[in-house]
């Protein structure tokens, strides 16, 4: 009975493929045979394609960004290319007057804009302030006093102070009388210089038993007392400082040196009528007796007259212009003791 029951269910299926019409059937097949050659193909691809090894993204990736950045390069190089060629262009172009004209006025106006911007640094810079005071040239003065004197003041303003040289000077000279000029000058961008130019010394003045320098402006420095002096020089006796003792300096500055060194004193024998009357005393032991204003152009003929002497005596050249005549020691001894003993008769 079960048999039975089983074989029916057989034959309904086979029923059943066999109401399917031709169409229906050959749709089917048709999806089968499809179906197959398709997992064939996938099959046979990943077979095919397992042992290759592809590159992994992140190095594809470097590629694209490196050849990016050459490209980028080139690029600007390029440009930068085409604009220096375009800027030779320009410049070998003639310029036209209009341009040349805007091309001084913007140069003008840039060098004044830079000229005013440098001269403001410099004013607000340390360079603009007296760093320090040389004092160059001095040889017998205090560099101390000078400093002083001129009254400049380090740290203050250079360029002021500078305009104002002249002043300075003067006050310089006013303060150190052995000064014969003063000026003053910026060396080392902001220091400010006092070259100073002494008088030279000319004798020693003796006063009492004490000795001073005179220097050449017939200054007598006697605030100075000097213990040793030098033998090339003359020693100078009853003189003031006045008219009488510049006129003695000049006219022995005119002497040639090989009368100067055979000087070794001179006198002031000064009177109301005649101021100027002096008497040298010679290192050979004669004596000179003239006046300082004329004196200088007699001395040249001093060793043509020594010559014809027979012994040491005195050379008047006081007489005239030209008048020079001289006498021995003995003859004014005797003229002398001639006029002491009419002066006891009376």
């Amino acid at each position: 009975m079960s048999k039975d029951k089983n074989e029916p269910n057989g034959n309904e299926s086979e029923d059943k493929q066999v109401m399917l019409t031709p169409w229906q059937k050959e749709n089917q097949k048709y999806r089968e045979m499809n179906g197959n050659q398709q997992g064939e193909t996938a099959s046979h691809e990943t077979s095919e394609e397992t042992p290759e090894k592809v590159p992994p993204p992140a190095e594809i990736l470097d590629t694209s960004q490196t050849e990016k950045e050459d490209s980028r390069f080139e690029n600007v190089k390029k440009r930068f290319k085409a604009a220096i060629e375009h800027n030779k262009e320009t410049l070998k172009r003639p310029k036209t007057p209009q341009e040349k004209k805007l091309i001084k006025q913007l140069i003008l106006i840039l060098s004044v804009l830079g000229m005013a911007m440098l001269i403001t640094i410099y004013f607000i810079s340390p360079l603009s302030k007296v760093d320090n005071i040389v004092i160059a040239g001095v040889e017998k003065s205090d560099p101390q006093s000078i400093a002083t004197s001129s009254g400049i003041r380090v740290g203050g303003p250079l360029w002021q102070q500078y305009r104002q040289r002249q002043v300075i000077a003067n006050s310089v000279l006013e303060e150190n009388p052995r000064l014969k000029s003063v000026a003053v000058s910026i060396v080392d961008l902001n220091r400010l210089k006092v070259s100073v130019e002494e008088y030279p010394i000319v004798a020693y003045a003796k006063q009492g038993d004490q000795f001073f320098q005179v220097i050449e402006s017939g200054k007598i420095m006697q605030d100075e007392p000097v213990t040793e002096f030098s033998e090339k020089l003359p020693v100078l006796r009853d003189f003031k400082e006045n008219d009488s003792l510049q006129e003695v300096i000049k006219a022995y500055n005119q002497f040639d040196a090989s009368i100067q060194r055979q000087i070794m004193e001179i006198q002031s024998l000064a009177t109301k009528k005649n101021p100027f009357r002096i008497k040298l005393f010679m290192k050979d032991g004669n004596e000179v007796i003239g006046l300082s204003t004329t004196i200088a152009t007699k001395m040249p003929y001093y060793d043509k007259v020594v010559a014809e002497m027979d012994e040491k005596g005195v050379i008047d050249m006081e007489a005239g212009d030209s008048g020079i005549f001289s006498y021995p020691f003995s003859l004014r001894e005797k003229e002398e003791t001639k006029n002491s003993t009419e002066n006891s008769t009376d």
